[in-house]
């Protein structure tokens, strides 16, 4: 793979991470609402559960896709080590001070 193709394919991770971000913060507003309005309307007759659970599992099916299932095992290490590329490659980026 080249250089650009990784840097696309790096490109569009991020983007689908941003847009499943986006994704959650939304459901979680709009259902908030929902279920405010719910409980005030008509509390003896709850609806809103069916639209969290049809969301939900459309949620779910999303952060599938974009995560991969990847949560557990070596994510964290793969984490950390981009973490501390990127702080490495800051680092030496940053220009030396000078010394007196």
């Amino acid at each position: 793979m080249s250089e650009s193709e990784r840097y696309q394919s790096a490109k569009k991770q991020v983007r689908d991470q941003r847009d499943f971000w986006v994704h959650l913060a939304v459901f979680s507003a709009v259902n908030t609402g929902l279920v405010t309005l719910n409980l005030v309307k008509s509390p003896k007759k709850l609806w809103v559960q069916w639209v969290l659970m049809g969301w939900g599992a459309g949620l779910l099916l999303n952060g599938y896709q974009v995560f991969g299932g990847d949560v557990g095992g070596d994510w964290e290490e793969r984490k950390i080590q981009e973490i501390v590329k990127r702080d490495e490659a800051k680092e030496t980026a940053r220009p030396k001070s000078l010394a007196t």
